[in-house]
C-alpha cells in the first residue's frame, strides 16, 4: 500500500481524535499542587474519639481531591494519594465516623455502633469545614458536639 498525503493527513487526524478521547477519559484538566502534611486531634465532647475515620470533602471538585484517615486515639493523619501523604490545599467539608464493637453471643456475627451522631457521618451535613493552608497543618484539631 502506498502511503499518500491524503492517508497521511487522515492517519494525524485519527491519532488526534483518539489523545482527545483518551483525555476525556483520564483526565487532562489542571493539575493539582501536591498534597501537603496534614495531622491532628478530633474529640467529642471533649473526649477523645477512640476509633474511627475521618473524611475530607473538598467544597470545589476542581480545586482539591478528597482525603481521609483512620483516628486512632483522638489522633490522625490524611492520607489524600500516598499512606499518610496529607490533603491538597483547599476548603473541605468534613465528615467523621466513630464506632464501637458491641459485644454479641458466641457464633453471632459482630455488631457496632456509633459513638456519635450520625450526621457527623455525612461531610454534607456535619456543618463542619476546614481550609487547609499551602503550608498544611500538623494541628488541626477538631471538637465537635
Amino acid at each position: 500500500m502506498t502511503v499518500t498525503r491524503d492517508n497521511h493527513q487522515l492517519f494525524r487526524f485519527r491519532v488526534l481524535i483518539l489523545a482527545l478521547v483518551l483525555c476525556g477519559f483520564i483526565g487532562c484538566g489542571p493539575s493539582l499542587p501536591p498534597p501537603v502534611p496534614v495531622a491532628g486531634t478530633i474529640k467529642y465532647q471533649g473526649k477523645p474519639i477512640e476509633q474511627g475515620r475521618i473524611l475530607l470533602v473538598p467544597e470545589n471538585e476542581e480545586s482539591g481531591e478528597p482525603a481521609g484517615g483512620a483516628i486512632k486515639d483522638g489522633k490522625f493523619v490524611l492520607t489524600t494519594r500516598e499512606d499518610g501523604d496529607g490533603a491538597v490545599p483547599g476548603r473541605y467539608k468534613i465528615g467523621v465516623m466513630a464506632i464501637a464493637e458491641v459485644p454479641v453471643k458466641e457464633g453471632q456475627e459482630p455488631d457496632f455502633k456509633s459513638l456519635i451522631p450520625s450526621k457527623f457521618g455525612n461531610a454534607e451535613e456535619s456543618g463542619i469545614t476546614r481550609e487547609i493552608p499551602p503550608e498544611g497543618n500538623m494541628e488541626l484539631d477538631f471538637n465537635i458536639d
